[in-house]
């Protein structure tokens, strides 16, 4: 989640870095937002939002949607304007995998981020 929390800083506004957590196993919400809590603060988390479900096929949260496999490690996915852009499953937390993700964000860059929104009247 460091690595996250760094890439987050580095770009800015430009990534948003959420941690879901969807373990249904022994799930009871008070103690997962404990959880979840405990480690934000231990990690000193400021850009990285953690959350979670009650799991990966949760149809309420529509987590489901993004068809998860729960028996994976992890799964990290990159959108960009709401579209899947990449997907890593079962990452090692090593050098290759966050070279991978790193090159996965930059290409995802464009020369438009640094325009200007244009609000639209109704």
């Amino acid at each position: 989640m460091t690595f996250l929390e760094r890439e987050s800083v580095r770009r800015g506004k430009y990534l948003k870095a959420y941690f879901v957590y969807g373990n249904e196993k022994n799930y009871d919400e008070d103690e997962r937002r404990k959880e979840l809590e405990k480690i934000g603060r231990e990690l000193n988390l400021k850009n990285t939002a953690l959350t979670f479900v009650p799991s990966m096929q949760d149809s309420e949260s529509e987590v489901n949607l993004n068809r998860i496999n729960p028996s994976a490690a992890n799964t990290i996915i990159i959108f960009r304007q709401r579209n899947i852009i990449a997907k890593f499953i079962d990452l090692k937390p090593s050098a290759e995998s966050f070279k991978n993700i790193v090159a996965a964000l930059d290409n995802s860059t464009s020369k438009y981020f640094s325009l200007p929104k244009i609000h639209l009247e109704d």
